[in-house]
């Protein structure tokens, strides 16, 4: 079974423009977790499946993952997802989605949120 979260952690955390936007602290594997409140923006991503792709041998040798991207913010966030769709891409997955699902905070302010659904195939040994 191919790992998906080592590679996307560490493509987000070194790409010099979305750091810019986001601190790395801000970049959650699977739940955001604050001290107090959230601070924006942050983003959280997610395998949502896992399965085998391809089998040799009676070995998996492909998966076929699927991760989905949160992002959160007081802002417009249409930068900080279009550095991850261009980071994303880069490390092997397609965009199946992207949507806005924009809410509204216990303290009143709006909070924008944008959810993106990636697939991709890997190989390994």
């Amino acid at each position: 079974m191919y790992n998906p979260k080592p590679a996307i952690a560490t493509a987000f955390n070194t790409d010099a423009s979305l750091v810019a936007l986001m601190p790395v602290t801000s970049m959650f594997n699977g739940v955001a977790v604050f001290a107090t409140v959230p601070v924006y923006p942050y983003l959280v991503f997610s395998e949502i499946a896992n399965i085998p792709a391809l089998s040799a041998d009676d070995e998996e040798i492909e998966s076929e993952v699927t991760v989905r991207v949160d992002i959160y913010g007081t802002a417009t966030l249409s930068t900080i997802a279009g550095h991850v769709d261009r980071i994303i891409k880069a490390v092997g997955y397609t965009r199946n989605f992207a949507a806005d699902n924009d809410e509204v905070a216990t303290t009143g302010e709006k909070i924008f949120h944008k959810t993106m659904s990636y697939s991709g195939t890997f190989t390994f040994v």
